[in-house]
């Protein structure tokens, strides 16, 4: 049995998981900071995309001392993936998302539910 009941349909959103990596070249004195996706090894390589559930946050969910600052929430579930921590960051489309949690569900590295946020730009 299942313990989200997701089918291989429901993983319809396309988005990207990507890690900083920050970087400083010899003689340089400010250091570099990339987002690069995970499986990838340089910026350079081509996207990575994965596939998941996309859940936008309605309600009185969305409702916060962030709400006036336009801040956006969302939840996604997708399969389990290590490499995936609260540091990463998840794009749709051009937007940047911020990780706030993750959870394993129920730790059978399965599936992976992450809570999200945006700021609205303005």
């Amino acid at each position: 049995m299942d313990v989200l009941n997701i089918s291989p349909g429901d993983l319809r959103t396309r988005i990207r998981i990507q890690k900083r990596k920050t970087s400083r070249q010899p003689g340089e004195i400010a250091s570099k900071t990339e987002w690069i996706d995970i499986g990838n090894i340089s910026d350079d390589d081509p996207p990575k995309y994965k596939r998941c559930q996309w859940i936008g946050a309605h309600g009185d969910e969305t409702f916060s001392d962030d709400a006036l600052q336009g801040t956006h929430f969302a939840t996604i579930r997708l399969r389990y993936d290590p490499r995936v921590d609260e540091t990463c960051r998840v794009l749709l489309g051009g937007d940047a998302w911020e990780i706030i949690s993750l959870d394993d569900v129920r730790q059978l590295h399965r599936w992976m539910e992450i809570k999200l946020k945006r700021k609205a730009a303005g």
